[in-house]
């Protein structure tokens, strides 16, 4: 998987969960502290993320354990 393919697929389980939570893109960008532009490239896989707006997201959005180790996994499955 590419790197590119890799960042699309995070951001779409991001939108997802940011969705689930009825939160507008503008709402959650708010109380991250970024623009809205920004989270939209995040959600659309057009940038990657720093680790401490990922973690932001992941406690605004409550975003569980087994997100981040699925995703772990699917790295290192196509990786190999």
């Amino acid at each position: 998987m590419e790197d590119k393919q890799f960042q699309q697929l995070i951001g779409q389980h991001l939108r997802k969960y940011r969705k689930d939570k009825s939160l507008t893109i503008e709402t959650l960008a708010e109380r991250m502290n970024i623009s809205t532009n920004h989270l939209g490239r995040i959600e659309r896989g057009e940038n990657d993320t720093t680790l401490t707006i990922f973690i932001k997201m992941a406690a605004i959005l409550d975003i569980p354990n087994d997100f981040i180790e699925e995703i772990k996994q699917l790295y290192k499955e196509n990786q190999a």
